[in-house]
């Protein structure tokens, strides 16, 4: 499978990605939203439904997220 590594404090950290961490990290800018994100993953790639996007979207997003390198905001509006 896919994984990161990362090095924190010298400690070295491995997590495990889904499989679609490179679909949807392609499309991760700063500026396009989830929803757009998933859109156009699942659009590329027929086989993928909206649950199991969200899924492995929240794998990706936790993985990252633990070792300080994906954040997410909520726009103002």
């Amino acid at each position: 499978g896919i994984a990161m590594t990362a090095e924190l404090d010298g400690l070295r950290i491995q997590r495990p990605l889904p499989a679609l961490t490179g679909d949807i990290i392609r499309h991760v800018d700063g500026q396009t939203d989830i929803d757009a994100i998933a859109n156009a993953v699942c659009a590329t790639r027929t086989e993928i439904n909206r649950e199991r996007f969200w899924k492995e979207f929240m794998e990706f997003y936790n993985a990252l997220n633990a070792l300080g390198r994906l954040f997410l905001h909520h726009p103002a509006g």
